[in-house]
């Protein structure tokens, strides 16, 4: 409800089931292994970038997991079975 005026405030969108959004998330996703301890996040934007904008990169002990935009470029990703030097 909007305080000011007393009317209900509604969505544009219905939200997505929990489900979905997974499915979505799971979709964008790639992890990658190994990283250099001290890699820097310049050099995983400019590498993973030349397949389409990534979202986030989560860097773990020596892998990491970098989301995509889109679906079709975690499958371009992954067919060219990139390595990351």
């Amino acid at each position: 409800m909007d305080t000011k005026s007393g009317s209900k405030v509604g969505r544009i969108a219905e939200l997505s089931k929990p489900e979905e959004v997974v499915e979505q998330v799971e979709i964008r996703t790639i992890s990658a292994s190994p990283f250099e301890y001290n890699v820097k996040l310049e050099e995983v934007e400019s590498f993973f970038g030349q397949y389409a904008k990534y979202i986030d990169f989560k860097m773990g002990a020596e892998s990491g997991f970098i989301r995509f935009d889109v679906g079709e470029a975690t499958q371009k990703a992954r067919a060219a079975a990139v390595l990351f030097v």
